[in-house]
């Protein structure tokens, strides 16, 4: 049941119910119960009401699945396109929280590559991006082409870090049967390296690739 961590309480303790509330409960099931297994009855149970009352907030479960990813994009932090705001910044900020967004919520990578970009979830991220993009001289196809390069990345180190694997996992007789020591070193290195830190080198990598491809200062 509910901690009672929630600042807007009814008279009984229960909290108030809105779209938000009940799309927040339900990607804190999610953690532990897994995207597969959330169900209406189980989310009223959770938050102590009869299944038959979310659906004054929510349609169905498919509209469920929306508010959840709607609340995901909300949580992605957007810096402020102010005039000094330089591009590469703006990058790492967004893809550092986009990154952070998909490790916290384990059905973030499902919710966001199976739901609609609403008007009140990703198409204000995805406007951010393209003004962000524009500004620098890119037109729509690269700016399309640079966000999927670039969401690919995060998207892929954080399912990484999910598995349970955070690094290359390396069977270490086979890096002494390695017979190059240089080889050796370097897939030793794979296996025992931080994923905070690789993050930050492609993240990196990725600033790179743009400046490179797109010419950018």
């Amino acid at each position: 049941m509910l901690d009672g961590s929630f600042d807007d309480m009814s008279v009984v303790g229960r909290p108030v119910l809105s779209r938000d509330v009940i799309a927040e409960v339900a990607l804190r099931l999610t953690e532990t119960d897994g995207l597969a297994t959330l169900s209406m009855r189980k989310l009223g149970a959770e938050l102590g009401v009869e299944a038959m009352s979310l659906y004054h907030y929510v349609e169905n479960k498919n509209d469920l699945l929306q508010a959840m990813t709607d609340r995901l994009y909300a949580e992605i932090e957007l810096p402020d396109l102010a005039d000094d705001v330089q591009w590469d910044d703006a990058v790492r900020q967004v893809l550092r929280s986009y990154h952070r967004v998909l490790v916290r919520h384990s059905a973030a990578t499902e919710l966001f590559f199976s739901q609609a970009m609403t008007a009140t979830g990703g198409l204000p991220v995805m406007t951010w991006v393209f003004e962000l993009f524009t500004r620098i001289g890119l037109e729509a196809s690269d700016a399309g082409a640079a966000l999927h390069f670039a969401v690919s990345f995060a998207s892929g180190h954080a399912a990484t870090e999910l598995s349970g694997n955070e690094s290359l996992v390396v069977d270490p007789t086979a890096i002494g049967a390695i017979g190059d020591p240089a080889v050796a070193l370097f897939v030793g290195q794979l296996s025992d390296a931080d994923p905070d830190e690789l993050f930050e080198a492609g993240l990196e990598l990725v600033i790179a690739g743009f400046r490179s491809r797109f010419q950018l200062p």
